[in-house]
């Protein structure tokens, strides 16, 4: 019996890297084949080795193409961190790969341009959305659990003609990057609010039918 994984590291395979989750299906394996599996390297991707501990902040951010962690560092070379090596709670390691399956579920409905299409778009950049919402939670989740600051990504897909007045959709203030700090983060990131911890990009297109999803709307007294 063959089955291929992806890793972000062959040594990861091993027992002491497993969760509690692992380690149950890893016994049940032993029992039932009566000896351990072997583990061979097929292909070489890409694992940064960089120190997210000296990251300025980390975010959530994921793609329908993209098959790695979804803990970003920012940079002018977007760097992933593997979850495996992050000193964070099982169960909310689990819940940032059920939160990275779900954003790709939804950008995949949303690249497929149906009638599901804006209803899709709105949960992914609107940050008031259920799912986002859930996406938010977890951010200020790892933050606490890694006493690093903790970001969530606006995607910003469609956007209106002048957005120079672009402000932070949580709370109603500036948020466009100076140029230094921008350099600093990349082309990525272009927006960045400390208190309600987002930060978003710049619009890659024009479309006023969904332009308002990632936008400030006061709360009505």
């Amino acid at each position: 019996i063959v089955a291929i994984c992806q890793l972000a590291k062959l040594k990861f395979s091993l027992p002491r890297h497993c969760s509690a989750f692992g380690k149950t299906r890893l016994k049940k394996l032993l029992t039932d084949f009566e000896t351990v599996p072997e583990w061979s390297l097929i292909e070489t991707g890409c694992c940064n080795d960089v120190d997210w501990r000296k990251a300025p902040f980390l975010f959530l951010n994921t793609s329908v193409f993209q098959t790695v962690s979804p803990v970003t560092v920012p940079g002018p070379n977007l760097m992933t961190i593997a979850t495996v090596i992050l000193p964070i709670n099982e169960l909310t390691r689990e819940r940032v790969k059920c939160w990275a399956r779900e954003y790709q579920d939804l950008q995949a409905v949303l690249m497929n341009s149906g009638h599901l299409e804006g209803r899709a778009y709105k949960e992914i950049a609107d940050p008031n959305s259920e799912f986002s919402e859930q996406g938010r939670d977890l951010a200020r989740t790892l933050e606490k659990e890694l006493k690093k600051p903790f970001y969530y990504f606006l995607p910003r897909s469609h956007g209106r003609r002048d957005e120079s007045g672009r402000v932070c959709p949580g709370c109603g203030r500036k948020w466009r990057i100076k140029a230094a700090e921008a350099e600093k983060l990349g082309d990525y990131i272009t927006f960045k609010c400390a208190s309600c911890r987002l930060v978003s990009e710049d619009a890659s297109s024009r479309d006023p039918r969904f332009a308002k999803y990632g936008e400030y709307r006061p709360k009505k007294s």
